[in-house]
């Protein structure tokens, strides 16, 4: 792997880790940090533990055993670690964890111009209530039969002080012609 793409990928890490403290509070240690969005407590995006560096088996184990007991109550307890989990260790837990890997894909931005898009969309940032309903109607046509209207309405609201607050991170609406997609 070229030193490009090692920077790319803690780029885009440190990029992660910032968007995610825009919604939740952090408690951080050497190498783990703690994810807890008080205001959405059932969101598992906003409410994980991030392992961001190389651990012992036994440190953990202890953060896993730790994060159970935190998430205790809940419908998940999620850990995110960049750095592969042995079976070693997944075989001591006792709840069999379910393991999802995630990858990052890099766009080279050289060749955006060369992208089009459908004649007669637009690109809108977010900046007021009607915008974040579009965002909420999308969300529940998308999620709402998996997740709920109640969860998605609470996710939206909850992301919605976020986009429309001055400090944290902007959101875009693709409108084709004045109907949200």
């Amino acid at each position: 792997m070229s030193v490009m793409r090692i920077m790319d990928k803690e780029k885009i890490l440190n990029c992660e880790i910032e968007y995610s403290k825009c919604f939740s509070k952090t408690v951080e240690r050497q190498n783990i940090i703690r994810f807890s969005d008080d205001l959405l407590k059932d969101m598992y995006y906003h409410n994980f533990t991030l392992i961001k560096g190389i651990i012992s088996d036994d440190e953990l184990l202890s953060c896993i055993k730790d994060e159970l007991l935190l998430r205790k109550g809940l419908d998940f307890c999620n850990i995110v670690s960049y750095i592969p989990i042995s079976d070693y260790i997944l075989q001591k837990v006792e709840n069999k964890p379910e393991v999802t890997v995630n990858g990052f894909y890099l766009f080279d931005i050289t060749t955006l111009q060369k992208l089009s898009g459908k004649e007669g969309s637009v690109i809108f940032k977010v900046i007021d209530d009607t915008m974040t309903d579009d965002i909420l109607r999308l969300d529940i046509e998308h999620d709402g039969d998996n997740l709920g209207v109640d969860f998605c309405t609470r996710r939206v609201n909850r992301r919605k002080k976020v986009y429309l607050s001055n400090e944290g991170v902007n959101s875009y609406v693709l409108y084709d012609k004045s109907t949200p997609l």
